[in-house]
């Protein structure tokens, strides 16, 4: 009976370290995702359009401002409208400017 009960035991400490692998793995998955969509995204600066990035503002469109757009697209920039390049995002700005 005392094996029995030292296996189930080793079981469940084995089951919790793979389980706690999983989970550590999986967030550091989910966080070099969101980074990753940071590198490069059109966002908010003061009230016009930025396009941002590496976290900075590289460039700001005037031309636009927040307040014409529409609510979603407002929100949409508020957090962020992440781009696999800078080209990408710069192609996106039409849809702003008209």
């Amino acid at each position: 009976m005392e094996i029995k009960r030292r296996n189930i035991c080793i079981i469940a400490v084995v089951l919790s370290l793979c389980l706690s692998v999983l989970i550590v793995t999986a967030s550091f998955a989910v966080k070099a995702g969101k980074e990753a969509d940071k590198d490069c995204y059109l966002g908010l600066y003061e009230n016009n359009v930025a396009l941002y990035l590496e976290g900075r503002v590289y460039e700001v469109y005037p031309d636009i401002i927040v307040d014409n757009l529409p609510k979603q697209d407002i929100d949409q920039l508020k957090k962020g409208i992440a781009f696999s390049t800078a080209e990408e995002a710069q192609n996106a700005i039409e849809d702003y400017d008209g």
